[in-house]
């Protein structure tokens, strides 16, 4: 089931190849997610989505099944992941794992 997770820090590491770098806490229920899944959409929310920020910033997804249903977020087909993108986004990136420190 596709979780929503709010980070707080993201930044471009490398421009060729194209690489972020997020933080997520180790005990995240989210983090559990993405080392077993090994992929993550990375979306920066508009003003738009205020309402499910909110809401998935405040609730884990460990407690509810399918957070994104719960709110009301919209999600779109990725074309290079497995998991959604989320409408009403400024930008989503399709992003694999390429390293954890």
């Amino acid at each position: 089931m596709p979780n929503a997770l709010i980070v707080g820090w993201s930044m471009t590491v490398s421009g060729s190849p194209p690489m972020m770098a997020v933080a997520i806490g180790h005990p995240n229920y989210s983090c559990k997610l993405i080392r077993e899944c090994g992929e993550f959409v990375l979306a920066y929310p508009s003003t738009e989505v205020q309402k499910q920020v909110t809401f998935c910033g405040l609730n884990s997804g460990k407690d509810i099944e399918d957070k994104l249903a719960e709110c009301g977020w919209r999600a779109a087909p990725a074309t290079e992941v497995s998991p959604p993108l989320l409408a009403g986004c400024l930008a989503n990136f399709e992003c694999v794992v390429k390293n954890q420190v």
